[in-house]
Protein backbone atom coordinates (compact mmCIF):
# COMPACT_ATOMS: atom_id res chain seq x y z
CA UNK A 1 0.00 0.00 0.00
CA UNK A 2 1.39 3.36 -1.03
CA UNK A 3 0.91 6.07 1.36
CA UNK A 4 -0.07 10.04 1.19
CA UNK A 5 -1.05 12.62 2.40
CA UNK A 6 -4.06 14.92 1.97
CA UNK A 7 -4.14 18.85 3.43
CA UNK A 8 -6.91 20.50 3.97
CA UNK A 9 -8.42 23.43 5.34
CA UNK A 10 -11.60 23.69 7.86
CA UNK A 11 -13.84 24.46 4.86
CA UNK A 12 -13.16 22.10 2.44
CA UNK A 13 -13.70 19.48 5.46
CA UNK A 14 -17.04 20.56 5.89
CA UNK A 15 -17.50 20.45 1.68
CA UNK A 16 -16.41 17.10 2.07
CA UNK A 17 -18.43 16.13 5.51
CA UNK A 18 -21.38 17.31 3.99
CA UNK A 19 -20.87 15.69 0.33
CA UNK A 20 -20.14 12.00 2.32
CA UNK A 21 -23.52 12.85 4.19
CA UNK A 22 -25.81 13.40 1.73
CA UNK A 23 -23.96 10.08 -0.13
CA UNK A 24 -25.15 8.20 3.23
CA UNK A 25 -28.22 9.72 3.39
CA UNK A 26 -28.96 8.73 -0.69
CA UNK A 27 -27.68 5.47 0.01
CA UNK A 28 -28.56 4.33 3.55
CA UNK A 29 -24.78 2.85 3.57
CA UNK A 30 -22.25 4.44 5.73
CA UNK A 31 -18.98 5.13 4.24
CA UNK A 32 -15.43 5.84 6.03
CA UNK A 33 -14.54 9.93 5.03
CA UNK A 34 -11.00 7.57 3.91
CA UNK A 35 -13.54 5.31 1.75
CA UNK A 36 -15.09 8.22 0.48
CA UNK A 37 -11.94 10.58 -0.47
CA UNK A 38 -10.85 6.89 -2.44
CA UNK A 39 -13.99 6.92 -4.13
CA UNK A 40 -13.78 10.04 -5.35
CA UNK A 41 -9.85 9.77 -6.22
CA UNK A 42 -10.44 6.81 -8.40
CA UNK A 43 -13.49 8.37 -10.49
CA UNK A 44 -11.81 11.66 -10.80
CA UNK A 45 -8.76 9.05 -12.47
CA UNK A 46 -11.33 7.08 -14.24
CA UNK A 47 -12.98 10.09 -15.76
CA UNK A 48 -9.39 11.46 -16.64
CA UNK A 49 -8.32 8.44 -18.98
CA UNK A 50 -11.76 8.20 -20.40
CA UNK A 51 -12.22 11.97 -21.67
CA UNK A 52 -8.51 12.71 -21.08
CA UNK A 53 -6.98 15.20 -19.54
CA UNK A 54 -10.40 17.23 -18.92
CA UNK A 55 -10.78 17.17 -15.13
CA UNK A 56 -12.25 20.11 -13.64
CA UNK A 57 -9.36 22.38 -11.63
CA UNK A 58 -11.69 24.80 -10.38
CA UNK A 59 -12.65 23.83 -7.00
CA UNK A 60 -16.10 24.90 -6.97
CA UNK A 61 -16.72 22.96 -9.88
CA UNK A 62 -15.79 19.72 -7.76
CA UNK A 63 -17.91 20.43 -4.95
CA UNK A 64 -20.07 18.16 -3.49
CA UNK A 65 -19.95 15.86 -6.27
CA UNK A 66 -19.81 12.05 -4.89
Amino acid sequence: MVKFSLYIDEQELELLEDARGKLIKATGVNISRNGYIRSLLFSLFNNESENGSSSPTNRLQTENSP
